[in-house]
C-alpha cells in the first residue's frame, strides 16, 4: 500500500476552494505545494482530489505513502523511485540518485507526484533531501506533500523564491457552505446538540456525525444522547491524544479545566515551572491548539478536544478535576480575574471557597465594579441557603435585587437584614456592614416609591456622601453606590444641573476606575435628566440607547432600568404628540409595580391616561385613575396617592365635570396638601407639577384668575431655578390662560413667550396643544410671521386631520394605519417594526388595538375587513 492512497474520494465532498489553493494559490509559479494539518483535516482525501483534478488534463501521476523507515534518505530515495516505476516514468537501476529520478521525469510529459503522511519519514536528512527535490523539480513536475507537521526546510526562503505554496489547517476547515453541503440528507440538524457548531470545521469529525447518522436517517430511528461524541472522542483518543509525548497528554489533560490557557494559569494548574515549553510543543497540533497571543504566550484547546481531554481526565484519575479547579480558583482571585475565580471555584465544589472569593473581592461592592448581571451570576453558583447565612453575600443579594428590580422580595430581606444591623450596631459591629446597610437604605429611600419619605432626606444623603468621599481613595465603590441614589433624588426634589454636576462625576469615576459593566447606567441617567429637563428629543435617544445596550448585554432581567426607560420614552413620544405610541409604551409597564421610580409610576399611570383621554376613551382614563389612587393609599404610598386623584381631578375638570373635580379634591385633601408644597424643593416636582396643573385650572373656572396666576407663575419661575424647562413652560401658559381670563394681555404675552423659548428644540409640542383655547389662538397670532416654526405648524394641524376618511379608517388613529399599511402588504411583524422605526413591541400593541377595533382575531381578518371598506363606494 506504499503507491496507492489509503483512502478514496467518492464519498467526499468536493473541495474544488481547496484544489483551486493547491495548483494556483500564491505564489502562483511554485511547482509544490506542502499541505499541513493534524489527523483529520482530510489531507489525504485532498490529494485524491487533485489527482483526480489533474488527471482529465494529461498528467501522469505517483504516490508514495511514508512510512518510519523513511527516515532514513536513502529508503526514502529508493520507494521514490520505485513509485515512479510503478507508473513508467522511472527504468530499473541499480544505482540511481535523485538527480537520475529529476532527468527522467523531466521528458514524460504532466507529471504530479503525491507524498502522504510526510510527518512519518521527517528527519534532518530526509527532510534535506525533500528541501533539494524541491529545487530541482522540473517544470512538467507539480509536487504535493501531505503532512502532520512541517518538515525542517528552509520555508520561508522557499516561499519567496516561489518554490513551493503552504496551505494549513485553518485553510482545511469546512466552511460553512461546506458543511450544510456534506450534512445535507441528514435532516434536522437538531439532534446533533450543537455538536456542529463544537466541531469548528472538523473535516473528520463532521464526516463521522455524517456516517454514524446515515443509517439512524434511513429508518427514522432518533440517535440516542451521547452516541457521537462517543465516537468522535474514540477518534481523538486514537489519533490525536495517543500519538503525543506522555509529558505533554499529561499536560493537556490538566490544562483541559481552562478555556484559554496563559503561562501564568498553566504553571498554576499545573505545577510545572516548564508549562512555556511544553505550551510551546502543544501548538504543533494547530489548529486543534490555536495561539492567541504570543506575547504574553496564550493559546485554546479545540472545543471538541478540551471536552474529550476533560472526561479522559475524569476518567483516569477522578479527584483530579476538582483539585485543578482549585488550584485555577485561587490563581485567578489572585490575579484579581473574579469571573474566572468564581468559576472555577464553583466547580472545585467547595462553597467555602467562593464564598471566600467574592468576600474578598468586596462583596456588595462588585455590583459596582462588575455590574448587576455578573453579580446575579456569581451569586447563583451558590446555593440560597449558602448565601443567606453569610451576611456579605446576602447584602450583595439585596442590592443585585434591588437595581435589578425583578420582584420586591429584597425589601423584606433588607428589613431582616436593617433589624439585624441595629441590633449588631449597638455591639459595635462591622463599620463597612453598618455603612454599606446604611447606603442601601438611602437607594430603597430614594427609588422605591413605598419607602420615599414626604419630604426630601438632604440630611441623611449629605452625610453619606461626605463619608464616601473620605473613602475615595481608598475604596471607590462607595461613592459609586451613593451617586446614583443622590442623583435620583436630585432628579425628583432638587436642582437638575446639580444632578447633571453628579453624572458628571459618576461618568469620570466609571472611567478612571474602568468600572465598564455600569456605564450605561451613565446613560440612564442622562435620559432621566432630559426627560425632567423637557429635552424630548434627547431623553427619547438616550433610552433607546440603554435599552439597545441592555439587550447586547443580554441583560434583559433588569427590569428596573428596562420599565423606567420605556417610561421615559413614553413621556418623550407624548411631549412630541406622538400620543398612540407613547399609549404603546406605558402599556409595557405595570402600572400597579411593587418598585419602581416614581417618575416610572408617574408617566406609566398618569400620563397614559391623559393618552387615553386625548383619544377618546374617557371613562377608561378616569377608572384607571380612580383604581391607582385606590391601590396607592391601600399600599400606603405616599407621592401617588397625591399624584393619581390631582390628574384624576384635573381630567374631570376637562371633560366638564366640575362636581366630580370637587368632590376628588375634597376626598383627597388636596387643597391641604398643596399648601405644604408651596415650600420649594421639599416634595417632589412631579407631585407640585400635578396639583399646580389641577388648582390653576380649577381657579380660572371659579373665577379666580389672580390666584391662579400667582399660583401658576411661582411655579414657573421655581421650576427653571431647577432646570425644570418643560414643567416651568407649562407653569407659564397656565399663567397666560389666567392673564387673559383677567384681562392682563400683556403679562399673557410675556408669559408664552418664555414658554417657547424654554421649549425651543426640545421637540416638545403636547403643551401647547393641551393649552386653553384663548392661549393657543394668542400664541397662533404671535407666531403668523414664523409659520416655519415646528409649534405653529403642530396648532395649525390640530384639527382632526380624517374627517373626510370613511368608515374604519375613522375608527384608527394614523399609525394604526401605517401598520395596517404594512399588514395589507404581508410584511411579518419585524419588518414592519423596521420599516416604521419602531420596536417589535410597539407594533405588536398595535396590532392589539387594531384586532379590537376591527372585531377581527388573525392578521387575515384584518387585511379582509380593510379591504372591504376599501372597495365601499
Amino acid at each position: 500500500m506504499k503507491f496507492l492512497p489509503l483512502g478514496t474520494a467518492s464519498d467526499a465532498v468536493e473541495r474544488k476552494r481547496l484544489i483551486e489553493l493547491a495548483l494556483r494559490g500564491a505564489p502562483a509559479a511554485a511547482g509544490s505545494t506542502i499541505i499541513t494539518a493534524p489527523a483529520g483535516y482530510g489531507k489525504t482525501t485532498l490529494l485524491v482530489q487533485i489527482r483526480d483534478e489533474l488527471q482529465p488534463l494529461g498528467f501522469r501521476s505517483a504516490w508514495l505513502n511514508c512510512t518510519a523507515d523513511h527516515v532514513q534518505p536513502a529508503a526514502f530515495l529508493v520507494d521514490l523511485a520505485a513509485s515512479f516505476q510503478r507508473v513508467g516514468m522511472f527504468p530499473s537501476m541499480s544505482e540511481f540518485g535523485l538527480s537520475d529520478i529529476v532527468s527522467s521525469i523531466s521528458g514524460c510529459g504532466p507529471v504530479s507526484i503525491f507524498i502522504d503522511e510526510y510527518e512519518c519519514a521527517s528527519s534532518d536528512e530526509t527532510d534535506n533531501f525533500l528541501e533539494l527535490f524541491i529545487r530541482m523539480l522540473p517544470p512538467n513536475c507539480k509536487l504535493f506533500v501531505a503532512t502532520r507537521e512541517l518538515p525542517k526546510i528552509s520555508l520561508s526562503k522557499l516561499l519567496v523564491d516561489a518554490r513551493t505554496r503552504l496551505l494549513k489547517a485553518n485553510e482545511l476547515q469546512f466552511n460553512p457552505a461546506e458543511t450544510r453541503l456534506l450534512m445535507a440528507d441528514m435532516g434536522d440538524m437538531d439532534q446533533y446538540g450543537g455538536l456542529l457548531e463544537q466541531c469548528d470545521g472538523w473535516p473528520v469529525i463532521l464526516q463521522l456525525l455524517r456516517l454514524e447518522g446515515q443509517p439512524l436517517q434511513k429508518t427514522g430511528i432518533p440517535p440516542i444522547a451521547g452516541q457521537h461524541r462517543a465516537s468522535i472522542f474514540n477518534y481523538i483518543a486514537e489519533q490525536v491524544l495517543a500519538q503525543q509525548e506522555q509529558e505533554l497528554q499529561e499536560f493537556l489533560l490538566q490544562i483541559s479545566i481552562l478555556s484559554d490557557v496563559d503561562v501564568a494559569s498553566a504553571c498554576a494548574v499545573t505545577q510545572n515551572e516548564t508549562s512555556e515549553r511544553v505550551l510551546r510543543a502543544a501548538l504543533n497540533l494547530s489548529p486543534i491548539v490555536t495561539t492567541l497571543s504570543e506575547a504574553p504566550l496564550s493559546l485554546r484547546l479545540h472545543p471538541l478536544f478540551r471536552d474529550f481531554l476533560r472526561q479522559e481526565l475524569a476518567v483516569r484519575i477522578p479527584s483530579a478535576p476538582n483539585a485543578l479547579h482549585e488550584r485555577a480558583a485561587v490563581h485567578f482571585a489572585a490575579v484579581h480575574d473574579l469571573h474566572r475565580a468564581v468559576h472555577h471555584a464553583s466547580l472545585s465544589g467547595q462553597n467555602d471557597l467562593t464564598v471566600k472569593i467574592l468576600e474578598d473581592a468586596g462583596g456588595t461592592l462588585l455590583v459596582i465594579s462588575e455590574g448587576i448581571a455578573a453579580a446575579g451570576a456569581f451569586l447563583a453558583t451558590l446555593p440560597a441557603n449558602v448565601v443567606t447565612a453569610q451576611t456579605k453575600l446576602r447584602q450583595l443579594r439585596v442590592m443585585q435585587q434591588a437595581m435589578e428590580g425583578t420582584s420586591a422580595d429584597w425589601l423584606g430581606d433588607f428589613e431582616r437584614l436593617d433589624y439585624l444591623c441595629g441590633a449588631t450596631h449597638a455591639a459595635s459591629a462591622d463599620d463597612t456592614y453598618v455603612f454599606l446597610t446604611d447606603l442601601i437604605r438611602a437607594i430603597r429611600n430614594c427609588s422605591e416609591t413605598r419607602y420615599a419619605v414626604l419630604s426630601a432626606p438632604w440630611a441623611e444623603l449629605a452625610k453619606l456622601r461626605e463619608k464616601c468621599l473620605a473613602l475615595r481613595y481608598e475604596e471607590p465603590r462607595y461613592l459609586g453606590i451613593c451617586l446614583p441614589a443622590e442623583q435620583i433624588l436630585l432628579c425628583d426634589y432638587g436642582s437638575v444641573s446639580l444632578a447633571e454636576r453628579r453624572t458628571q462625576e459618576l461618568q469620570a469615576l466609571f472611567e478612571t476606575e474602568h468600572y465598564a459593566p455600569n456605564t450605561v447606567w451613565i446613560t440612564n441617567h442622562l435620559s432621566f435628566i432630559a426627560v425632567t429637563k423637557g429635552q424630548s428629543r434627547d431623553a427619547e435617544h438616550y433610552s433607546r440607547v440603554v435599552l439597545e445596550r441592555l439587550a447586547d448585554a443580554g441583560e434583559m432581567r433588569n427590569t428596573f432600568m428596562r420599565r423606567h426607560c420605556t417610561a421615559i420614552l413614553g413621556q418623550s413620544f407624548f411631549e412630541q404628540n406622538m400620543v398612540d405610541v407613547a399609549l404603546a409604551h406605558f402599556d409595557a409597564v405595570p402600572r400597579q409595580i411593587a418598585y419602581s421610580l416614581l417618575s416610572t409610576q408617574v408617566y406609566a399611570i398618569c400620563t397614559r391616561a391623559r393618552c387615553l383621554f386625548l383619544g377618546g376613551e374617557i371613562d377608561q382614563a378616569l377608572s384607571d385613575l380612580d383604581d391607582d389612587y385606590q391601590y396607592a393609599l391601600e399600599e400606603a404610598l405616599p407621592h401617588m396617592s397625591v399624584i393619581a386623584p390631582a390628574v384624576g381631578a384635573e381630567l374631570r375638570l376637562a371633560a366638564g365635570d366640575r362636581s366630580g373635580c370637587e368632590q376628588l379634591i375634597r376626598s383627597a385633601k388636596l387643597d391641604a396638601v398643596l399648601d405644604q408644597h408651596r415650600t420649594w424643593f421639599v416634595r417632589p416636582w412631579l407631585e407640585t407639577e400635578s396639583l399646580v396643573r389641577l388648582f390653576s385650572r380649577y381657579w380660572l373656572r371659579t373665577d379666580e384668575a389672580d390666584r391662579a396666576y400667582n399660583l401658576a407663575h411661582e411655579f414657573a419661575v421655581r421650576a427653571l431655578q431647577s432646570g425644570r424647562l418643560l414643567m416651568g413652560a407649562g407653569g407659564f401658559l397656565d399663567a397666560a390662560a389666567a392673564a387673559l381670563a383677567a384681562g392682563h394681555r400683556g403679562r399673557a404675552e410675556a408669559a408664552i413667550d418664555l414658554a417657547v423659548k424654554q421649549v425651543e428644540g426640545s421637540g416638545a409640542v403636547r403643551l401647547f396643544l393641551d393649552a386653553h383655547e384663548d392661549v393657543q389662538a394668542l400664541l397662533e397670532e404671535k407666531l403668523q410671521n414664523e409659520r416655519g416654526h415646528e409649534i405653529f405648524s403642530f396648532l395649525s394641524a390640530r384639527v382632526a386631520q380624517d374627517a373626510d376618511r370613511g368608515g374604519l379608517a375613522r375608527l384608527l388613529s394614523p399609525r394604526e394605519q401605517e401598520v395596517m399599511a404594512e399588514l395589507c402588504l404581508g410584511h411579518p411583524t419585524k419588518l414592519a417594526a423596521r420599516h416604521l422605526n419602531l420596536s417589535y413591541e410597539t407594533v405588536r400593541h398595535h396590532l392589539k388595538r387594531i384586532y379590537t377595533k376591527l372585531h377581527v382575531h388573525t392578521r387575515q381578518q384584518a387585511v379582509e375587513a380593510w379591504n372591504r371598506q376599501a372597495d365601499t363606494p
